[in-house]
């Protein structure tokens, strides 16, 4: 989870938006996931990208 690296007492928040913004109330990935995943962006690279950014981590995501 080095994604929300530096998240501290809102890693579980910061985890949870996440989570909200890939994936829908059924588990089916959105459109954001899906378009990464389109052109070859996986979560692992995504979990690069937003290494260290702590409880910002959806909103550099939503930015990027």
């Amino acid at each position: 989870a080095r994604l929300i690296l530096g998240a501290g007492a809102k890693a579980k928040q910061a985890f949870e938006e996440l989570y909200k913004l890939w994936f829908d109330n059924n588990g089916e990935k959105t459109k954001y996931l899906r378009t990464l995943e389109k052109n070859g962006v996986n979560l692992s690279s995504i979990s690069s990208i937003l290494s260290g950014v702590g409880a910002k981590a959806k909103q550099t995501f939503e930015e990027l």
